[in-house]
């Protein structure tokens, strides 16, 4: 093999892995029936049995390209993380050190846990008594200041 021919082939291949890896890369989605955009993104083999399901996938709550395109990297981070925290708890890990960042994801999550379940179900004073009973939170009573 002559070397011009050497370097076209590694040409042609290195263009294939650039061309593989974008395809790869997670972009909006558009819902062909509503026209709303989704964050997709598939879950990495190893980290299933902890985040328990196959694709991390949400509303991007817009029909315009360039709105999604807007919003998509925070949810990209965000996935990327609960992948991440996935890998450390696999690993064994006690008791890790929780950064301020950490403290944020976790009450986000808890907050689109909680905000979706009341979406769903329509059921706000349930979801807020569910919250009341099992995050160990008390109702204190409401003190009535007379004019």
């Amino acid at each position: 093999m002559s070397f011009l021919a050497s370097e076209k082939s590694d040409v042609t291949t290195n263009l294939y892995k650039v061309v593989v890896q974008m395809s790869n890369m997670a972009s909006p989605y558009r819902d062909p029936k509503s026209g709303v955009y989704y964050f997709r993104m598939a879950v990495p083999k190893d980290v299933f049995p902890v985040i328990q399901k196959h694709e991390f996938k949400r509303s991007l709550r817009t029909k315009f390209l360039t709105e999604a395109k807007r919003v998509f990297p925070a949810h990209i981070e965000n996935a990327h993380n609960q992948i991440e925290l996935a890998r450390l708890k696999l690993s064994g890990v006690a008791n890790a050190q929780l950064n301020p960042k950490d403290c944020v994801i976790l009450a986000e999550r808890w907050y689109e846990r909680l905000r979706d379940e009341i979406e769903q179900t329509g059921k706000l004073f349930y979801c807020i008594g569910y919250v009341f009973r099992h995050e160990g939170l008390r109702r204190s009573p409401a003190k009535v200041e007379s004019g």
